[in-house]
């Protein structure tokens, strides 16, 4: 498994915006500590992917971030179903391995 599996999301991609976007007026330290966060580098492992966003962290980082808590969360749902669908392929593409094993192809009538 890759060390940053959220890297890509659209998620971490908008904290990474926002946070830029508010750098003028505050820290990403000052952002994490508004949002609450035990550990000031979770803001860092969000907008580098390395990890996902708690659901009950939600509208605390929405006010940090000054966003729209609903399409935070909309962000961070997607990133639950994204890993949730990668799990699904992986086990798919387990089966369908297996199953080729036992009834392999051939070609023609």
């Amino acid at each position: 498994m890759p060390k940053k599996p959220y890297a890509d999301t659209p998620l971490a991609k908008y904290i990474e915006k926002r946070v830029m976007e508010l750098k003028p007026r505050k820290s990403q330290i000052e952002i994490a500590v508004e949002a609450e966060f035990v550990s000031v580098n979770m803001l860092s492992m969000l907008k580098g992917g390395s990890s996902k966003l708690p659901l009950d962290r939600v509208p605390s980082l929405a006010r940090a971030l000054e966003c729209d808590p609903a399409y935070l969360l909309r962000l961070t749902l997607e990133q639950v179903e994204g890993d949730r669908q990668r799990r699904y392929n992986r086990v798919a593409g387990q089966a369908s391995a297996r199953i080729r094993c036992w009834f392999p192809l051939r070609a023609g009538p």
